[in-house]
């Protein structure tokens, strides 16, 4: 691949990430957190997708992208079920809560980076599709959690009411 198709695949890239950003707000807004489960098992198929096919292109450039539409569809429901969390249990601490929510996700981001490093450099690179995949499917089993946990919380606060 020449310099001026990578850097085309990088700006398609970014373009679907632009676009994900976008349609985690919009999904938010109508589905909240229920919209995860979907999102999470999508992320998963596309991982191991893209495990399946390894590094045959332009195969692995349609799953590429797939993850990339799908990498930012979560944020906007995690960020506002926080601050949601924050405002009703804590509502004088929003500023330490909007300023720990971005640290929170580079947490995530440096703990993925170190897994795929290791899986990379134990296993191979031919299996990060298939670890992401796993912690897919992690996320939808903590945000299957996350929505029961919520759900009870409002029953009790109506009856306390």
């Amino acid at each position: 691949m020449g310099t001026v198709e990578a850097s085309t695949t990088l700006m398609a890239y970014g373009v679907f990430c632009l676009i994900s950003n976008i349609l985690g707000g919009w999904i938010d807004a109508r589905f909240g957190m229920k919209a995860l489960l979907v999102t999470f098992v999508l992320q998963a198929a596309a991982l191991l997708g893209l495990f399946a096919v390894g590094g045959t292109m332009p195969l692995a450039l349609v799953f590429v992208f797939s993850l990339a539409l799908l990498m930012y569809l979560f944020s906007v429901s995690c960020i506002t079920h926080f601050m949601d969390v924050a405002r009703s249990r804590h509502p004088k601490s929003m500023v330490l809560a909007s300023s720990v929510e971005p640290m929170a996700f580079n947490v995530g981001i440096s703990f993925g980076t170190a897994v795929g490093g290791t899986v990379v450099s134990s296993v191979g690179i031919a299996y990060v599709g298939a670890v992401g995949a796993a912690f897919s499917l992690v996320a939808w089993v903590l945000t299957l959690v996350t929505i029961k946990l919520a759900r009870w919380e409002r029953k009790r606060a109506m009856a306390q009411a």
